[in-house]
């Protein structure tokens, strides 16, 4: 049977150097950063000793082996080496005295105690029952029977997914009931390797985050699903086809984050994916003087048939119409359309944009899909202009010409997921077909 201890030391990063490296040599380790905190842990559960750093005020209350990191008295006095921890801790008798945790269920807060912890108390008393954690983040909880964890869920996720994102939460509240085993076994490991590996892969987790965007920036595919061969990179850009962040595509993708993130990386090096940087900044279409002015514009080239507003078409692929409309969204002017983008590759409003009190310019994107070039017609009608994001088909020119629509040509090439790029492109597109370029 693995020893256990309270590790108590108010050096936090000693603290937790210390505990990984007695829970790496199969010991089971809860941890308290004051003396406390410490007998609250031995009172809650059964503990083989203590472990108090050297200074640390204590006392002699505790009916248990107690260790003084390099302390006065010799035998009570131990070094830091974790293998001299461990010889000593083997040396010592095994207690097991009823503990409060067998007896009833309880609650708390995560400040004081952390899941790992109450994860190791809930299996040295082979407790059966549900681990219930609130957060800022959203609720999870983990399924226990007879002391393994044997399922998960954390919001969307589920499984080994959900237990490690639980393993990272800090701040929140907790509450374990004793419930009827649960039919359903989503995990199958040893507790002491689940924790081992969360822990580990929350550690490579936050190390690679920086690598692969900043905080804020959204990822967007610049190829087709189709053109990735594993199933993972067949998968991931599928989800960032539309801009997303890291977060939304590591809640999006079920594999494990780690393989999620370090596929990410590989697709970002070869050119698969993209950055957009500062995906949330919100910035300005125009400036206070020449809003005026656009919105004096657009109230010339409102049409009563869309509600009093002017309307302007988008044409490109359907990844560069998710990217402006991406773009537009971060415009302090804009409002997103309340219905959800549809899922065939037909005309949608992506943005309207309030430039005035009265003046307002809906964007509508036009996906380039041969398959619907015959209506395209039927999308132009009472557009102001066409703004293509790539070179037009033919069959656009034929649909522009038919309806008297113009295409306007951008003077330069259009990044449509910058919005400075895109709202230059909207600006010159408004000055031409206003006469004013």
């Amino acid at each position: 049977m693995a020893r256990s201890v309270v590790l108590v030391d108010s050096d936090l990063d000693a603290l937790g150097s210390l505990a990984s490296q007695l829970r790496s040599r199969g010991l089971t380790v809860l941890v308290a950063d004051d003396w406390q905190k410490a007998k609250q842990r031995v009172l809650a559960t059964s503990v083989d000793a203590v472990v108090v750093a050297r200074g640390l005020a204590h006392d002699a209350e505790l009916d248990i082996s107690c260790l003084e990191i390099d302390g006065a008295d010799p035998e009570r006095s131990v070094g830091r080496d974790p293998d001299e921890i461990a010889r000593r801790l083997l040396a010592l008798p095994i207690r097991r005295e009823p503990a409060l945790a067998e007896r009833e269920d309880f609650r708390g807060d995560l400040g004081q105690v952390g899941i790992v912890d109450l994860l190791q108390l809930l299996g040295m008393n082979r407790r059966t029952g549900q681990l219930s954690v609130t957060t800022a983040r959203g609720s999870g909880e983990i399924r226990l029977v007879q002391g393994d964890v044997v399922d998960a869920a954390h919001r969307r996720l589920e499984g080994g997914k959900a237990l490690i994102r639980l393993l990272g939460e800090r701040d929140g509240t907790f509450a374990f009931t004793t419930t009827p085993p649960s039919s359903l076994r989503r995990i199958d490991q040893p507790l002491n390797n689940l924790v081992m590996e969360g822990l580990r892969q929350l550690d490579e987790l936050a190390r690679k985050r920086p690598e692969v965007c900043a905080d804020g920036d959204a990822l967007l595919a610049t190829r087709e699903p189709e053109s990735e061969p594993s199933e993972l990179g067949r998968t991931v850009l599928a989800a960032v086809q539309a801009p997303r962040s890291l977060d939304e595509l590591l809640d999006d993708v079920a594999a494990p984050d780690l393989e999620v993130m370090v596929e990410v990386l590989r697709l970002i090096e070869v050119g698969a994916i993209r950055r957009i940087p500062s995906g949330a900044e919100r910035t300005r279409f125009a400036d206070v003087e020449h809003a005026s002015l656009i919105g004096a514009m657009l109230g010339r080239l409102a049409h009563p048939a869309f509600g009093g507003r002017a309307r302007l078409v988008l044409a490109g692929h359907v990844a560069d119409l998710a990217a402006a409309m991406h773009a537009l969204g971060r415009f302090a002017e804009a409002i997103s359309p309340a219905e959800d983008v549809p899922a065939a590759p037909v005309p949608h409003t992506l943005a309207t944009l309030h430039l005035a009190e009265s003046a307002a310019l809906e964007v509508v994107g036009l996906p380039l899909l041969d398959a619907f070039a015959p209506l395209w017609s039927l999308s132009l009608a009472g557009a102001v202009a066409v703004v293509p994001l790539a070179e037009p088909p033919a069959v656009l020119e034929q649909a522009c010409a038919a309806t008297g629509v113009p295409i306007l040509r951008c003077s330069a090439l259009v990044d449509p997921a910058d919005p400075a790029h895109l709202g230059q492109a909207l600006r010159e597109a408004l000055d031409a077909v206003s006469g004013r370029k």
